[in-house]
Formats: C-alpha cells, structure tokens, sequence
C-alpha cells in the first residue's frame, strides 16, 4: 500500500470515531454526546497510526526542504490526535471518574511510544534541520517562532546525540512512562478508597469541606484527602516521585543541562530555573503576607464559635477549619457561596450557550 493510498485509507478509518472526525457543529464546538469515553483509546490508537503515516509522506518527499513541504505538513500530522487529547483531557480536568482514569492511564504507553518514534526520526530531523540552516529571509516572524520550536524540540529530545545517549534517553523515557502509569494507577485507587471512605468524589472535595459542619468529618477528609497516594503499601506515590526526579536529573545532564529546572524552563517565559525564581520571589512574599492578612480574617469567625461555646475552649484553628470558614467569611462579607457557581459551569450549559 503506497503511502498516498495508507494516509487517505487510514483518514476514512479515523472518521468513524468521534473523537477524530471534523466536527459539523457550531463554533466547532465538541459535540460531547457522542464522545464516548470507551472510544477514546481507539481514537488515540488511530491518530498516532494516521500522524506516523503523514511523517512517512514527509520523509519520502525528494523534493529539497522547505517550510511549506515539510514544516507546514508536519505540524498538521497530529491534527486528529491533539483534537481528540485536548478535549479528552479538558473532561478529565473537570470530573475524574473512573472511566476517564482508567483511559487516561491506558493512553500514556500509546502516546509515549508515538513521541519516541517520532522525536527519535533522524530522517524528519535531517529535513528540519534543512529548513531550520537554510534561508529564512521569506519567512514570516511567526513561522521563524514556530520552526524554531519545532527545531528545539528535537533537539531538545537529543535527536543529534551518540546513539548510546540516544538510547539511554530512550530508557529513561519509557521508564518515566511507566512510572506516571503507576503513579496514575496508585492515586485512581487512593481516589476510589476516598469516595468509599466519605461517599464524596475528590472532585467535590471543597466544595464538601467548605460545607461541612462536623468539624471531625472535616478532619478526616482533609487528612485523607492531602494523603492520597502518600500512604505506606501498595499506592504509595513517594518511591515512584523520587525515580521520576532522579531520572528527570539524568535526562537534562545527558541533553546537557545543569538541572531539570533549566531544561524544562528553558522554552518558557523566564528561559531559566534562576530568572523563573527570581520572577517568583516577590510574589512569594506578596502572597505570603496576604495570605496572613485573610487567615487572620478568616480565624475571627472560628475564635467567635469558641466565644459562643460552639466549640471547645482550648480547640486550634486547623487548616480543615479553613475552607470551612473562609466559605462563611464570604457569605457573611458578600452573601455570596462558592456553590453558586456551579450551576454556570454543568456539561451542558456550553451547549445550550452555542444553540442560542
């Protein structure tokens, strides 16, 4: 099967799932009725299929570099696959139920491998490196931003290393794959043991706390709650968090960086881990002292339920009193309640906003 004929075999495939079709609807808004979480690893299956074969069609041009014949098609490659991932992962954001966790979990691997395969491209690289080295006076600012980004990213993913480097890169990124499945897997179960324990999703947690009354209820979902996947046994995250730093160390070394910090800083805002903390400590401070101003607002209404023998005379403020209270605070201040918000922001209020 040629590629021509692979890529447009491989598109018809991908338009019987939802998740990668062109949506009819309006402002292209998801049409989140027939996104069917059961389907979504599929999708992603079939979009990683579908961009590996628009990569091969790149590769395979004889035609001398350009942006237009490979900068442009490759940053198109993916189009089905971020559709699907984005949305997905704007629902997962909101309510994190099991189903969405289990697929969520399930993705990774698939994604993992497909960056890998991708990033690990020598012949995609030789092209972009093409474009990147030769004549860019007919580009606008914009495509020079974007062929830079893309350009760092491979090199960023040592593209241009030893092939011993390379591989140890590769290890490290399947190992950190693995361990975030794990990781994922031990809080899905601490989130699960959660909602047994309190009948509460942890989705609903402030909103809960910040209604509670009993005070000992409130002490025991805020102690669960900060614990999740932190509990010594089978779902303890603390191992699994201190491979992955370590691993993410070794990575910026090998790419030649003096910390994690500075790779993964260096294609943002502050460019470094030290302007990101100097940028950061002011605001630090700032917030600190704010943070003080309203707690201590805030422990006026508990010291008054003390004075009204509401609570007991030697009770402390605790940090699950704070929400509590800080829900109080601004129904007493404003007469206004966090939960009012919630009936703006329902799975369907956006489909009812774009009919109307």
């Amino acid at each position: 099967m040629t590629t021509l004929f692979a890529s447009i075999f491989l598109a018809a495939a991908t338009s019987t799932n939802p998740w990668l079709a062109e949506w009819d609807t309006p402002y292209g808004m998801p049409p989140f009725n027939e996104l069917k979480v059961s389907e979504y690893v599929d999708a992603v299956k079939k979009g990683c299929a579908l961009k590996q074969e628009r990569i091969k069609a790149i590769v395979e041009n004889k035609e001398e570099p350009t942006f237009k014949n490979t900068i442009v098609p490759y940053i198109f490659a993916d189009k089905e696959l971020t559709q699907a991932s984005r949305v997905f992962g704007v629902l997962f954001s909101l309510e994190r139920d099991e189903e969405r966790e289990k697929a969520s979990i399930e993705a990774i691997p698939i994604f993992s491998a497909d960056t890998a395969k991708t990033i690990s491209n020598r012949e995609l690289f030789n092209r972009i490196e093409a474009v990147w080295r030769g004549d860019k006076s007919g580009l606008t600012e914009e495509e020079k931003t974007i062929l830079k980004r893309i350009y760092d990213s491979f090199r960023r993913n040592g593209v241009a290393l030893s092939a011993e480097k390379r591989e140890r890169l590769r290890e490290i990124n399947a190992k950190s794959s693995e361990l975030s499945l794990k990781f994922g897997k031990n809080l899905l179960a601490s989130n699960n043991q959660f909602k047994k324990e309190f009948g509460v999703d942890v989705s609903d947690y402030y909103d809960v706390i910040a209604n509670t009354d009993n005070r000992a209820r409130r002490e025991a979902m805020f102690k669960a709650y900060i614990s999740r996947g932190f509990n010594p046994g089978k779902n303890d995250n603390k191992p699994i968090i201190n491979e992955i730093a370590k691993l993410r160390i070794e990575k910026a070394k090998i790419l030649g960086y003096a910390n994690s910090a500075d790779y993964y800083n260096e294609l943002r805002m502050a460019g470094s881990s030290s302007v990101a903390l100097d940028f950061l400590k002011p605001i630090v401070k700032a917030s600190i002292i704010t943070a003080k101003k309203e707690l201590k607002e805030i422990k006026t209404l508990f010291d008054r339920d003390i004075a009204a023998n509401k609570l007991p005379k030697d009770a402390k403020f605790e940090p699950w009193d704070v929400f509590y209270y800080a829900e109080k605070l601004n129904k007493e201040k404003y007469d206004f309640s966090a939960k009012e918000l919630k009936k703006y922001f329902k799975p369907e209020s956006s489909s009812q906003i774009f009919s109307s």
